[in-house]
């Protein structure tokens, strides 16, 4: 998880980067809304419970999908 955690922040500010080098507005819409979501998503990772070997204590299940 704590991998997956850092993949995800790695990303975060790779979006971040993308955010401020283009010159489209709707670029930037789009990578403003992933980097939100993206810090949804660590925070949600964060809290789940893992025993010992950080393996969640409840199976994690992706509910949807939504592609833009």
């Amino acid at each position: 998880m704590y991998e997956l955690l850092q993949k995800l922040i790695a990303f975060k500010y790779a979006c971040k980067i993308n955010h401020w080098s283009t010159n489209k507005y709707s670029s930037h819409l789009l990578f403003d809304r992933l980097t939100n979501d993206i810090d949804t998503w660590v925070d949600e990772i964060a809290e789940t419970k893992t025993d010992f070997q950080d393996k969640p204590l409840e199976d994690q299940v992706i509910k949807t999908i939504r592609l833009v």
